[in-house]
């Protein structure tokens, strides 16, 4: 009987740990924001980008967004594995910073939209169709 309690109290601390945890947000865009490191040009690129959504009328605050922030802090690994993590969670937009961030989103995925910040032109990263368009994903 005291196993069965245990079991039955353990069940109950799992489920309520998954519900509290499920994203009830469902109708909220969510994005995905990745830097491949700390700098304070990518910082001031960031925070204008959450200003240009917040005057859109997308902010946290508001709870019409949700904003998914991780930083590869220069390791190259870890930036491919944010980025998988996004498409794994099927992020509404992925916004990167600098152009390492953005290619390795481009490499990663044809269906998300992919914001790029501090990177040079798309001709000047090469990241153009030989017939001179733009990846579908990328907006500039």
């Amino acid at each position: 009987m005291k196993i069965w309690k245990t079991t039955s109290l353990n069940l109950l601390v799992f489920i309520l740990t998954f519900i509290s945890c499920t994203n009830t947000q469902n109708k909220v865009p969510t994005v995905g924001f990745v830097d491949a490191f700390e700098d304070s040009t990518i910082a001031q690129a960031k925070a204008g980008f959450l200003d240009a959504l917040k005057a859109g009328g997308f902010s946290e605050d508001a709870k019409t967004l949700n904003l998914v922030y991780r930083n590869a802090q220069g390791n190259i690994p870890t930036l491919t594995q944010i980025v998988q993590y996004f498409i794994s969670q099927e992020v509404t937009l992925m916004a990167t910073c600098p152009t390492l961030s953005t290619i390795t989103a481009l490499q990663n995925t044809k269906e998300i939209p992919i914001f790029m910040m501090v990177a040079p032109t798309p001709e000047i990263m090469g990241v153009k169709h030989t017939d001179g368009s733009l990846p579908p994903t990328c907006l500039v």
